[in-house]
Parts: C-alpha cells; structure tokens; sequence
C-alpha cells in the first residue's frame, strides 16, 4: 500500500521559491496542483488561494475561488517590474480525502 503524496502547488511551471521573468507573469493562468512521484492517475483541484504583492510600497492581497488568476491579480501581474515578488498562499486542493492546505509558490520577477 502506497501513502497518496500531498499535492504540490506550481505556477508557472514552478514549485516552491522560483524566479520567473516578466513575460511568464503576464501570462499565468493560475494555480496547479500536482502530485509528485505518485504513480497513479489521482486529480486534485485547487479551490481557492490568496495571490500577495508589494505594489509601491503597499502589501496588496487578492483572493481567488477557484484555481484561477481573477482579473484583479491579472492587473497587479502586469504592474509587477523587475525584483517584485508575487506570493500565492493559502491554497486548498481538494481531492479523494477532502480538501487540505498545500504549500505555496514565491515568485521573483527577474
């Protein structure tokens, strides 16, 4: 009997703490959750997460239902300039056992 892994959110194609460029942060979609050496076909959806950054000076939060970037985050991503770092916390996936908490992403625009 094999344990199911936690999900691991990605962004972009990253996991963790990452550093992307501008163009990759215009263009996110949202919030994936993957699970990581697991060899069986097993689906999580990401329910919501909370995308934080610092706009000139200002720690701004948006929230998100869904695995989605609203299109308010969509308007502070394309404000993002180099060195800016975007925080998606607080994602809950749901899957076969209920919905739980998974790590986040910290993006650096470089």
């Amino acid at each position: 009997v094999k344990r199911v892994p936690d999900p691991v959110a990605f962004v972009a194609g990253k996991k963790g703490d990452a550093i992307v460029s501008k163009a990759e942060v215009m263009t996110i979609p949202g919030v994936v959750p993957k699970l990581e050496n697991f060899d069986f076909d097993l689906k999580y959806d990401v329910v919501s997460f909370d995308m934080s950054m610092n706009l000139k000076g200002v720690f701004v939060t948006e929230s998100s239902g869904d695995n989605r970037v609203t299109a308010n985050m969509q308007k502070l991503l394309k404000s993002a300039t180099t060195g800016t770092k975007v925080y998606f916390e607080n994602v809950k996936a749901k899957g076969p056992n209920g919905t739980v908490p998974i790590s986040g992403v910290n993006l650096k625009v470089k």
